[in-house]
């Protein structure tokens, strides 16, 4: 499960953001992150988009190592860090892209569709 926060950003929602994510801090066992400017999205310590990939992988038979996990933002860190080949979007946040293995044209561009044309030897 998870829980998501949408903040106003036409007021003080920054502010706001910033003090919830602080007081979440302190709460054992929770994992706060952002999926964008506007939210903050709230789980057990334990899940991740990374995880559930590889679940799912381990459902269908599928290696780890032949996984490939896309993201742009800070909710998408868990899914680039923990398959075989993390793409980070070219419109990525920095961190995100630091932690990628690949950069691929931004989300506008249809980055996701190049990197798997690229790297999955799809075509079409």
């Amino acid at each position: 499960m998870k829980v998501t926060i949408f903040f106003n950003m036409n007021g003080d929602g920054l502010r706001e953001k910033k003090l919830a994510r602080e007081a979440l801090s302190h709460i054992p066992d929770i994992l706060t992150v952002s999926g964008g400017r506007h939210n903050l999205e709230i789980s057990h310590i334990s899940s991740g988009k990374g995880k559930g990939l590889l679940r799912l992988g381990e459902i269908l038979g599928i290696d780890p190592s032949r996984t490939m996990g896309c993201g742009d933002e800070e909710n998408d860190l868990d899914l680039i860090k923990r398959t075989a080949f993390g793409v980070a979007m070219g419109n990525a946040l920095p961190h995100v892209k630091a932690e990628a293995d690949y950069i691929a044209p931004s989300n506008e561009e249809d980055g996701v569709a190049a990197a798997i044309r690229e790297f999955m030897k799809i075509t079409g």
